[in-house]
């Protein structure tokens, strides 16, 4: 490999360390307040509207700093969405489970203490139309709770949860963007922008030129330039050697 294409192999692995992972923030932090908002205990924050959801998008915005600093408060309110959206289809998807399951989640994992303060405390604080559809429930108390549209028990909650996760970790982006971001001036942008012209121009340039011959290929041309070479200063020096057979010079006469 020549030096020219080992400059540009290095090159391209830099531009690869230095690009910037906008999705693996989001899909993170989206999976780990999915598992949280569904996961028995820690889905009782859901009452507190989707608290998990706030922390998601600050944990986004954080992660996405380690990464690159400039980023707005819109960038980071588009990164909560996002990251609220995961988390909405692992919440619902595990709602959904153990709801066709018939599994009473609430009845089999929590203690009676746990379940009297969540009826007596956090759902008389829940707007008329989310109270009994934030924790999961089985499909046959649906059926007798809704007299027999069960599926309307899965639609105001999957809405509850969607604009809970959702709308919290927009505000959560946004939070986390004022925290960690940083906004770029115009000097730097101008000087991102001549950067990124000048390794278009350099990529331009580097694909205008031929390909590089091959190693065999050198080889080749110097072994024949080498062979020239020797030819060329063996017959040099057989110009200047004196021809076989030849009689020597006449002796002048001695003068007087």
């Amino acid at each position: 490999m020549t030096e020219k294409a080992k400059g540009n192999a290095q090159d391209a692995a830099r531009a690869r360390r230095k690009k910037v992972n906008f999705n693996k923030p989001f899909i993170i932090t989206g999976a780990i307040t999915g598992v949280l908002a569904a996961a028995p205990y820690t889905q009782l924050a859901n009452y507190v509207y989707g608290i998990w959801g706030l922390l998601g998008g600050i944990l986004a915005a954080y992660l996405l700093s380690r990464q690159y600093r400039y980023f707005t408060p819109v960038q980071g309110g588009v990164l909560g969405t996002f990251s609220g959206f995961i988390a909405t289809g692992i919440c619902v998807g595990a709602t959904c489970g153990l709801f066709f399951a018939d599994f009473p989640l609430a009845a089999r994992v929590y203690p009676k203490e746990v379940i009297n303060v969540a009826v007596d405390y956090l759902e008389p604080v829940q707007i008329p139309s989310v109270r009994g559809h934030i924790l999961p429930i089985p499909k046959s108390v649906a059926e007798r709770a809704k007299g027999g549209k069960w599926y309307m028990w899965l639609v105001v909650h999957g809405l509850y949860v969607l604009l809970a996760l959702v709308g919290m970790s927009i505000i959560g982006g946004i939070v986390g963007a004022k925290l960690f971001g940083k906004k770029i001036t115009t000097e730097q942008r101008l000087a991102m922008m001549q950067r990124r012209k000048a390794r278009m121009d350099k990529a331009a340039a580097d694909a205008a030129q031929p390909p590089p011959e091959s190693a065999e290929e050198e080889r080749g041309a110097e072994g024949a330039a080498g062979s020239d070479a020797e030819s060329a200063a063996e017959s040099s020096a057989e110009g200047t050697e004196e021809a076989p057979g030849a009689e020597p010079p006449a002796e002048q006469p001695p003068t007087s």
